[in-house]
């Protein structure tokens, strides 16, 4: 792991910036920013788990936001070296060098309920665009399994996303509804 004195979030930022009295604390692989992706927000909250057991007094483990010129911010944990934190942390380490998931399960978890919420808020859009709305009950994963619209893909046009609304009854005129 990387000393803090050593760490820079990019190479166009000074080396260990600010936390004077922890240079020599060691830089978990795990951080995140404002434009975090859900692996990355999985793995920084699933290591403070892991390491909370080891620093009950909070003297071992910490957490830093900074503000940055380029995502906004971003936060960084940081453990006292010689440490049983430390020890944890180089265990969180060597399982990050081996797959990029510290738990599959939040992960996933994550990427679903983001996922939800994108088609929910394109579903909506679409709707108003129709001059409508979406049925509070509408099954969207039915539609996405429909569309094979996943996580990873890109969003299916308007009007098929329209189309799938209106062929599963999920869609409501706004004439229908006074």
């Amino acid at each position: 792991m990387q000393r803090y004195g050593d760490f820079q979030p990019t190479g166009h930022d000074p080396r260990g910036l600010g936390l004077q009295d922890q240079q020599d604390w060691l830089v978990l692989p795990t951080g995140r920013t404002r434009d975090s992706e859900e692996r990355e927000v999985s793995n920084f909250e699933t290591a403070m788990k892991i390491l909370s057991p080891d620093d009950e007094d909070g003297d071992d483990v910490e957490t830093h936001r900074f503000g940055h010129w380029g995502p906004g911010w971003f936060e960084i944990i940081i453990v006292r070296p010689g440490t049983a934190a430390a020890e944890r942390a180089e265990d969180i380490e060597a399982a990050l060098d081996s797959y990029p998931i510290l738990d599959d399960e939040d992960c996933s978890r994550r990427e679903w309920e983001a996922h939800s919420e994108w088609v929910s808020q394109e579903c909506r859009r679409v709707a108003w665009k129709h001059e409508g709305e979406v049925l509070d009950d509408a099954d969207l994963g039915t539609l996405c399994d429909s569309l094979s619209w996943d996580h990873h893909g890109r969003s299916p046009s308007d009007e098929d996303i329209f189309s799938a609304l209106s062929e599963g009854g999920w869609f409501i005129p706004d004439e229908e509804q006074a």
